[in-house]
């Protein structure tokens, strides 16, 4: 497995682009893995319902089983982790469900710390997820979101 730090979180159908980064010290092994199957084609981006600034993307499919124990590894609090923190989470063989926080949320359930978009980005993951929240709620226009090295 390569050493990455840094991906692309990409919203195609936006046109936005927010720059990634791993964390120092928090599941570094599983950011480089995420990085390593990548890219990741696109999938339908959803927004959370009820329980604030959360966003999902469900059916990645994933190039490489994960190459540790997911009850092994660092987890965050939704409603205590920064804005910008993406989470992982896999079911069943090489499919995994994304979530990213882009302000305050209620859900007070513990995922496995993936990354985080840069400070720098973190305006335009928000207007990405403003624009989410108008397609879901409002057009019913679908949203993507895809990821690359």
């Amino acid at each position: 497995m390569a050493k990455h730090d840094a991906c692309k979180i990409v919203f195609p159908s936006l046109g936005i682009t927010c720059r990634a980064e791993k964390i120092s010290g928090v599941n570094e092994e599983v950011f480089d893995w995420f990085v390593d199957c990548m890219p990741i084609p696109e999938v339908v981006w959803s927004h959370a319902m009820v329980s604030g600034g959360l966003t999902y993307a469900m059916n990645l499919r994933m190039k490489y089983d994960l190459p540790c124990n997911l009850e092994s590894l660092e987890k965050g609090w939704l409603h205590e982790i920064p804005d910008g923190y993406f989470t992982l989470f896999l079911s069943n063989g090489k499919a995994g469900q994304f979530m990213m926080k882009y302000t305050d949320i209620t859900e007070n359930m513990a995922y496995p710390i993936v990354g985080r978009v840069i400070e720098e980005d973190l305006p335009k993951l928000r207007e990405a997820a403003k624009a989410l929240w108008d397609a879901d709620y409002l057009t019913k226009d679908p949203v993507t979101i895809a990821f690359e090295a």
